[in-house]
């Protein structure tokens, strides 16, 4: 019988890209496994779960995740750092001892035309910079801002982080088997992003953004 590697699993209202540092508040059920990580330098699975339920479609992407710092708040609850490492592939998750876990298998991602990716990930950077730009612009203050990578792999996870998405579509993006493909799929989102967060600077410049309406599925512009 072939032997699946199995990983304690981590359900993280946040979608975890490689290199990439989540703070998080650890319940009481899943401390200890938490500290164990911790202490051994061994990694979760952690899986991208809405409000922390365990998904029901199975297999999903995932990354491992490494505990690098605990603090304790108080005698329950556990705030811990944890830092993207190797994207997984999680085939399912079943109960073994007090703790669930996850069978996972390695999903590298494929990284070929190499010429191509040093060019595409040129276009995110210039992107992704007009595009902190103008979040900047709109909330009137700096950011917090790392250098930008250089190495097409490091770009395209450092744009999946920065850009300001709902969860599955951070998953989508996660999921993307090739460094190509997701290179051309964030310059995709960034042209249509920018185009909006212009028209809200603008908008913003002018003092004149539409009047919101409240309706029973919370406040909407007519405009």
């Amino acid at each position: 019988m072939t032997h699946v590697p199995m990983l304690p699993f981590h359900p993280s209202d946040t979608v975890l890209f490689p290199g990439m540092v989540h703070v998080a508040e650890v319940p009481p059920a899943s401390r200890p496994i938490v500290e164990q990580c911790y202490r051994n330098e061994t990694p979760l699975a952690v899986v991208y779960a809405r409000h922390g339920r365990i998904p029901e479609r199975w297999p999903r992407v995932g990354t491992a995740g490494y505990v690098t710092q605990v603090e304790e708040l108080d005698t329950d609850v556990l705030k811990c750092a944890i830092i993207g490492g190797e994207r997984i592939w999680v085939e399912g998750v079943r109960a073994r001892g007090a703790h669930p876990h996850a069978y996972i298998a390695p999903f590298p991602i494929e990284q070929t035309e190499h010429e191509a990716l040093q060019d595409l990930s040129s276009d995110v950077r210039r992107r992704l910079l007009t595009y902190l730009a103008l979040l900047e612009d709109i909330q009137g203050e700096p950011l917090t801002r790392q250098a930008l990578p250089e190495a097409p792999l490091a770009v395209a996870f450092f744009a999946a982080i920065a850009i300001q998405l709902p969860g599955n579509i951070k998953e989508f993006l996660l999921a993307i088997p090739g460094l190509r493909q997701l290179l051309f799929t964030e310059i995709e989102i960034l042209r249509h992003e920018i185009v909006l967060l212009a028209e809200v600077s603008e908008r913003l410049r002018r003092d004149a953004l539409p009047e919101l309406v409240a309706t029973p599925l919370g406040a909407v512009s007519l405009n």
